[in-house]
């Protein structure tokens, strides 16, 4: 466990395209990070996110990708080493160093199972964080491990309940805890800004999980009256695969008197519009929190869900955020409906949601469940 970081970093660029060493002093412990790849995504930011927690200021963390992306200068700037592998396969030799080199193993997505087969039956300790619900799980089946045959030095955790309870339907395993910590970034506390156009912001890539188009429907069968008090403001990413969808969306978009797309928007930004909006949406139809709302919660914004969502195990319909039947768009548009006749009188829902927030994403909660998981 005490190699040192030079030697180390020889080592694991013996089977890997590239490495990248953050050149910061080396720490009492190491810990591996496994991800399935550095581009923009929900669970590198959550990931980014709980490698801030002051928890590991004793660790020394070292990062596998199968691919380099943006991330990879915000890993560095953390002082986090990242080694590219854009294959799994590697020699007993390479195996050994991963299994013996390390204090923990930390797999970010059930997407990363592949690694986790180096690992069974070992004494390395192990920490695998699922973000998927069971709807993707089953997708994923036929390809992977069956976890009721894990051996003990592994454990996992769900990023929300319904990432639990898909994993308890599927495979008959409990698995422990572990939500997005996010950070508190709010700067005042909730204004009602009276007599303003109601602004909406839907941050989320452009793959029909996320459900812009049930949105747009909406949108559309607002009442016109309705339509100037609102604007709705989307952002966000096209994903492989999803080209299609994103140039509908955005055309959908170009059509709406009362919305815009801002296109793809870096974190700094986002913020920005958790700020200046009323209200955040995540129409999904398949979601496992999503960050996006647990952040708006943070800025006691209101929120309106998909039940489909993750974050929506954590919320009650018109109480600490609404909440409508997936692909509903009846259902949808009364809410929106709501927000925009009601918004000066709903302050006490977005507090609501700002509690949600503090009881079960700020990380001082995450903290103590990594402790529970991994001491």
């Amino acid at each position: 466990m005490s190699i040192p970081r030079e030697d180390l970093m020889v080592k694991l660029s013996k089977e890997a395209s590239q490495i990248y060493d953050s050149k910061l002093p080396e720490k009492e412990k190491k810990m591996l990070v496994i991800v399935p790849d550095l581009r923009l995504s929900g669970a590198m930011t959550v990931m980014k996110e709980l490698l801030e927690l002051a928890l590991w200021e004793k660790y020394e963390i070292y990062m596998i990708s199968s691919e380099d992306g943006e991330y990879r200068e915000k890993m560095l700037q953390m002082g986090v080493n990242i080694i590219i592998r854009p294959y799994v396969y590697c020699s007993e030799e390479y195996r050994e160093v991963l299994r013996e080199s390390f204090d923990l193993i930390f797999v970010n997505s059930a997407g990363c199972y592949y690694y986790v087969y180096y690992f069974l039956n070992t004494k390395t300790k192990v920490l695998w964080w699922f973000h998927e619900t069971k709807t993707q799980l089953e997708i994923m089946q036929k390809d992977f491990l069956n976890l009721s045959l894990l051996s003990s030095n592994i454990q996992i955790a769900g990023v929300t309940p319904a990432v639990q309870e898909g994993v308890q339907e599927l495979y008959g395993k409990n698995i422990k805890l572990l939500s997005m910590p996010i950070q508190d970034k709010r700067k005042k506390e909730f204004i009602v800004k009276e007599n303003e156009q109601v602004i909406f912001f839907i941050p989320a890539a452009l793959t029909s999980i996320k459900g812009q188009d049930l949105l747009i429907k909406a949108i559309t069968m607002l009442p016109e009256e309705f339509q100037k008090k609102s604007k709705f403001y989307f952002c966000g990413y096209s994903l492989p695969g999803q080209k299609e969808y994103g140039e509908t969306i955005c055309k959908a978009i170009e059509m709406l008197p009362n919305a815009e797309f801002l296109g793809s928007i870096d974190k700094s930004q986002v913020y920005e519009w958790y700020e200046i909006c009323d209200c955040v949406l995540a129409p999904s139809r398949v979601d496992a929190t999503p960050t996006t709302i647990v952040e708006a919660m943070m800025f006691q914004k209101l929120c309106i869900v998909s039940d489909a969502t993750g974050i929506s195990k954590f919320m009650q319909d018109c109480v600490n955020g609404f909440v409508f039947p997936s692909e509903n768009v009846q259902e949808l548009l009364k809410r929106i409906l709501l927000v925009i006749a009601e918004k000066n009188n709903l302050s006490a829902i977005a507090q609501a949601g700002r509690y949600v927030y503090e009881d079960h994403f700020s990380t001082q909660v995450i903290t103590e469940q990594l402790k529970d998981i991994i001491i």
